[in-house]
């Protein structure tokens, strides 16, 4: 028979399934809480009666790991008890004052403007570079990521628009737009090589089996066509920092970035804003050297 523990910890990963998180979010939450439960179990202690004291315990335990995978368990704690206090399995949550650790905030990597365009120069004709080259400008061009490539469908575009419709995460929808240069030629991929690799397939991007594309097969691309067209191999969520640092840079406001991008939280966005105050400080250091 499961533990009342187990129980919550079940119910807790049902609720944020239906809330939309990813089955890898679900895991890393299961196996922070499962961790908080074994400890306390050692000492015959419920969650639901979790003290000041035994969370120091816990803390004393975990203090010689990496800030980074503190910080994300005190943050699994603190929304399994939200959600015990939500559902009268304690009275109050013991821990609402606790802040996690501060962690430093590293710049994401993207490109520059003059490498975009070293990365879009060369238009390839063969139907498989074809489509290589567009899913790089799905996720420079309108700000997509991995998952959201590998699921787009035609239905998904409006080609006389130029707009993408997207199912991003939380199966939360969104439009972002697709670059004005690019529409002759995603409009030529779909109408004269789309059908070779699947005419049944809703799909937009397929393999050579007919398949949809996996994410790995997208992260292997954007490894190799950056490494050999810009000497330097980056991950694909590197375009998408760059789609919303170039919007950033061009006075494109925020909120509309935020928008594009799928953000729930507008501080997420602030990052953009950091990278773009790091580019002009540059700027301004090189004027001065001069």
């Amino acid at each position: 028979m499961l533990s009342a523990d187990k129980i919550n910890l079940q119910n807790f990963l049902g609720y944020l399934e239906i809330r939309g998180y990813s089955l890898h979010t679900l895991k890393a939450y299961r196996i922070d809480i499962e961790n908080i439960l074994t400890f306390l179990g050692k000492d015959k202690i419920a969650i639901t009666n979790l003290t000041h004291s035994d969370f120091l315990k816990w803390l004393k335990n975990i203090e010689g790991l990496e800030k980074k995978t503190i910080t994300r368990k005190i943050s699994s704690l603190k929304s399994f008890l939200r959600f015990l206090k939500s559902r009268n399995q304690i009275k109050e949550d013991p821990f609402i004052w606790l802040s996690s650790p501060k962690l430093p905030r590293n710049l994401p990597i993207h490109l520059v403007e003059d490498e975009a365009v070293i990365l879009f120069k060369q238009t390839p004709s063969e139907p498989s570079a074809l489509r290589d080259y567009l899913i790089l400008a799905f996720m420079y061009g309108s700000g997509l990521r991995v998952s959201e490539v590998v699921t787009l469908t035609i239905e998904d575009l409006d080609l006389e628009e130029g707009t993408v419709r997207i199912i991003g995460k939380g199966n939360k929808e969104r439009k972002s737009y697709f670059p004005p240069p690019f529409i002759p030629l995603l409009k030529t991929f779909i109408t004269e090589y789309r059908n070779e690799f699947n005419p049944c397939s809703s799909h937009l991007f397929l393999n050579l089996k007919g398949l949809p594309l996996s994410s790995r097969y997208i992260h292997l691309l954007t490894n190799k066509l950056t490494g050999q067209l810009l000497g330097k191999k980056i991950n694909p969520h590197a375009l998408r920092h760059s789609f919303a640092t170039h919007l950033m840079e061009h006075g494109v406001d925020i909120r509309y970035v935020q928008e594009l991008l799928g953000h729930k939280s507008l501080s997420t966005t602030q990052i953009y804003t950091h990278i773009s105050k790091k580019r002009l400080k540059d700027a301004y250091s090189k004027a001065l050297e001069k």
